[in-house]
């Protein structure tokens, strides 16, 4: 059994995150790229049979304007005491800013092409609610790309986060983006420039995704945020 992760580019031309856990929890596919919908199909029907898979993006959007209610849910829910912020999400925006709604079209094809199922083994999830309900201790990580944070900051985040997933049980096994993010953050070498880091940070991305469907399927430490109309999101997270 194999549990993927998918950080998706809102846009076509954007460039997405992919991960893919065994049952052992051991990383069998990590990668970044400008994929298409056909190519995420591609690459994942080469890991059957599939038993979850969690998707950053919204894969449901029925709301014209305004923000949909599994968001609000999740941004009033505290994990381990904090609180996190996305985007109001809806279809009008979304349409206008991103000329649709990508995950929509991307559950469709992965129903089409792997018999996944929204709300059965499909869902979406939300890398920094991940690290808030996972790694409450080292919250919020500072890995992501952001105004104020230099690169250097964000690679040693991103040390950090892998040292958290290692602690989860994860055995890590690095693309040669991870082997060069590490190399630089544990031995003093130059920063990373913004577009090596934007592919480690997709692929951390793609990572807690795929951690997020291992959580989903084999443990109890989750809660979900809406029923599957109007979104289904569902986050990893250890009891309080």
């Amino acid at each position: 059994m194999y549990y993927a992760g998918i950080d998706l580019a809102w846009t076509r031309r954007g460039h997405s995150g992919l991960a893919v856990l065994d049952q052992s929890m051991n990383i069998v596919h990590l990668s970044e790229g400008a994929y298409t919908d056909g190519r995420i199909a591609d690459i994942l029907s080469d890991f059957q049979p599939l038993g979850a898979v969690s998707v950053d993006s919204p894969l449901a959007v029925d709301n014209e304007t305004g923000g949909r209610p599994c968001d609000s849910l999740l941004m009033r829910t505290r994990f381990h005491g904090h609180r996190v912020s996305m985007f109001a999400t809806s279809r009008s925006y979304m349409e206008k800013t991103y000329g649709g709604v990508r995950g929509e079209e991307l559950a469709a094809v992965l129903e089409a092409r792997l018999n996944l199922k929204f709300t059965r083994d499909l869902c979406e999830t939300f890398p920094t609610a991940i690290c808030a309900g996972l790694f409450p201790g080292d919250y919020p990580l500072g890995y992501k790309v952001k105004a104020g944070r230099s690169i250097p900051e964000c690679m040693a985040g991103a040390d950090l986060l892998l040292r958290r997933i290692e602690s989860l049980g994860i055995r890590l096994s690095f693309s040669a983006d991870m082997e060069f993010l590490r190399s630089r953050s544990q031995f003093g070498g130059a920063p990373l420039n913004r577009n090596e880091y934007k592919a480690v940070e997709d692929q951390l991305d793609g990572l807690l995704c795929a951690i997020n469907s291992y959580y989903w399927k084999r443990t109890d430490a989750w809660q979900v945020f809406g029923g599957g109309d109007n979104g289904f999101t569902v986050i990893a997270r250890e009891p309080e």
